[in-house]
């Protein structure tokens, strides 16, 4: 469940009950856009200010969003109007960045992933507890209303004990196009690292055990090494105490069309989430969940608000994060050896 003990007090405690959380995003690409069209749409949260080192890039995205605009992050960070911060970086620069926001003062919202590697999320864990700050990663799924729907309907029963899960999602990965950190695992980059994360964190949340064991197979299927510099294909099996088991394939293809599901099947009925939306099985027939749309980064946003307002744990904490991060980089170690990884030894 989700955890309900209060934090104590921390420097920008003076925003509580106050009308304006002051933001500042670093990076100015699409997804940092992301982060200020949902700022922009929340009444509680300004966004004072941006920071990339892109002059382009940096004007354009003040002009878009009416903020200030700074070379450089830290400058952003020694903003005093600016209370929480969004970090859009590339993932090689995560770490780093997370560690300065923290022993600033500012509340942190990370962007998946986490870190490259165990040494850089243990570096980031130990800034986030000792900061007096909210600290979350922005793992996007759990506010995805479908997929909020689908973990609704599995923690009242409403499917029994999950037996089996199968998530499958590839897209066009466009090497050619994408910046450098997405093509070369030494900088963060591969198809595993950027979009398999999403779906351990989901089956991590949907069927609400420990992963114990981990077989993975990683490789390049589809881009030349001129292009790609990390793995292009993931098949991933996770192997969970409650007895489950989950699979999950992830692919960036050169040709061929998108591919997104996803099905629990336990033990008194399933779930099945796809292009058609969510529905569940019983009686051997499939029946529509109806589920309002919103949007998921204004649900993150808002939610990332009040924690920084009530001084109430974030909606995903520290612990799960690194929970995810270490099934990743087990699926990693699983690949690169040939054989199953089992956790926690």
């Amino acid at each position: 469940g989700e955890p309900t003990a209060r934090l104590p007090d921390c420097p920008t405690a003076r925003l509580r009950g106050a009308t304006m959380i002051g933001v500042g995003v670093i990076g100015a690409g699409w997804w940092a856009g992301e982060h200020a069209r949902a700022v922009a749409a929340l009444p509680d949260l300004r966004l004072v200010a941006c920071a990339s080192r892109s002059a382009e890039r940096r004007a354009a995205f003040a002009s878009t969003y009416g903020c200030a605009g700074y070379e450089d992050y830290r400058a952003l960070l020694a903003d005093r109007a600016i209370d929480a911060v969004a970090i859009a970086t590339s993932h090689d620069s995560h770490a780093a960045i997370a560690i300065d926001a923290l022993a600033a003062g500012k509340h942190v919202l990370l962007e998946k992933p986490l870190a490259r590697d165990r040494q850089e999320c243990a570096l980031v864990a130990a800034a986030a507890r000792q900061a007096s700050t909210i600290f979350l990663v922005g793992l996007t799924h759990h506010f995805t209303p479908l997929v909020a729907e689908a973990r609704a309907l599995a923690a009242r029963g409403e499917i029994g004990a999950v037996v089996a899960a199968f998530c499958a999602y590839s897209q066009p990965w466009r090497g050619e196009q994408r910046p450098r950190f997405y093509r070369e695992r030494a900088l963060g980059g591969g198809v595993w690292l950027t979009l398999g994360v999403h779906f351990v964190d989901r089956l991590l949340w949907l069927i609400d055990s420990e992963v114990v064991a981990v077989k993975a197979v990683l490789g390049q299927r589809f881009h030349p090494p001129d292009e790609q510099q990390a793995d292009d294909m993931a098949t991933v099996l996770l192997q969970f105490a409650s007895g489950a088991t989950g699979t999950i394939v992830v692919a960036g293809y050169r040709d061929g069309a998108p591919w997104l599901t996803m099905q629990l099947l336990g033990d008194r009925g399933a779930l099945r989430l796809d292009g058609d939306g969510l529905a569940l099985g019983h009686n051997n027939a499939w029946q529509p969940v109806a589920v309002a749309a919103t949007n998921p980064m204004e649900v993150e946003w808002a939610a990332f608000a009040r924690s920084i307002t009530d001084g109430t744990p974030p909606p995903i904490s520290l612990d799960y994060a690194l929970r995810v991060m270490d099934v990743v980089f087990a699926a990693e170690e699983s690949a690169a050896t040939g054989r199953e990884k089992l956790l926690g030894r």
